[in-house]
């Protein structure tokens, strides 16, 4: 069945809070040690991959990946603050630890209209801006890598997949980890789940 064209979806590398297991939202947090390594292997494995656009976040630690890439590919670097991670409201900046003691467990089970603590998003306003700026992508016919969020990747997984928030949250989604839909006639199929730059570049040399 030939395909208009794919859209990949990357995960952005390990940052000081995703090591420190904080909540971080819409705000910056710098690379870790592993997350600068993970960085230069994620470049590698998207340059590989050879993508006719890049789409990237707003926020540094995806930037880190997407910028170098637009520069070796000679692509302008497209910023949407559609891909940006949730909005965690009160509790950004607070270790998942420190929710517990307070009662407020991860994943959240709640309707999905409703936010799960003060200033956050609710999970319908995060599908909404998510699943539109996916479907906006996957109407292009050029070959697109998004470089974004665990939140933002696991949402359009359940876009793709019909899945609701409770089995979104089960999808385990590394740090550079990629997703690529291929898309057939205005709908998205999975190609491949949460790979690991290694597998990316495998993938493509077999293209």
């Amino acid at each position: 069945m030939p395909y208009t064209n794919r859209v990949l979806v990357m995960r952005h590398p390990q940052t000081q809070g995703n090591l420190e297991d904080v909540f971080v939202g819409q705000k910056n947090s710098p690379l870790s040690e592993l997350g600068q390594k993970q960085c230069q292997e994620a470049v590698q494995a998207l340059i590989a991959w050879k993508p006719e656009r890049i789409i990237s976040s707003p926020l540094k630690r995806c930037l880190a990946i997407a910028k170098p890439v637009s520069e070796r590919l000679n692509l302008e670097l497209e910023i949407d603050p559609e891909i940006i991670e949730m909005n965690f409201g009160v509790i950004e900046g607070i270790k998942t630890k420190d929710l517990y003691k307070q009662g407020i467990k991860f994943p959240w089970q709640i309707d999905e209209d409703v936010p799960f603590v003060e200033g956050a998003e609710s999970m319908s306003e995060l599908k909404a801006r998510v699943g539109s700026a996916f479907d906006r992508y996957a109407k292009d016919a050029r070959r697109s890598a998004l470089i974004c969020h665990g939140g933002v990747m696991r949402t359009i997984a359940a876009h793709v997949l019909g899945l609701d928030a409770k089995h979104t949250f089960k999808l385990v989604c590394n740090n550079v980890s990629s997703c690529i839909y291929q898309i057939h006639e205005g709908s998205a199929f999975v190609e491949g789940l949460f790979l690991n730059p290694s597998e990316l570049i495998e993938r493509a040399k077999h293209e």
